[in-house]
């Protein structure tokens, strides 16, 4: 995903898509999969929490 796509799906998620924001989480999924390792192995818990936070921040985004 290139920034001008990047751009336009964080202004469509903050406009409520889901789509778009199901793009976004997609596109750092690698991402939050490092991040949901506990002691070397993954986490399931830990990625739902973090994906649960990202939309609800989403949600929160100030309009661009």
């Amino acid at each position: 995903m290139n920034n001008k796509e990047l751009v336009m799906n964080v202004r469509k998620a903050v406009d409520g898509n889901l789509e778009a924001t199901f793009k976004l989480i997609l596109e750092f999924e690698s991402v939050i999969n490092q991040e949901c390792k506990i002691d070397g192995k993954f986490n399931q818990d830990s990625k739902d929490y973090i994906v649960d936070k990202l939309i609800l921040k989403i949600k929160k985004f100030k309009k661009i």
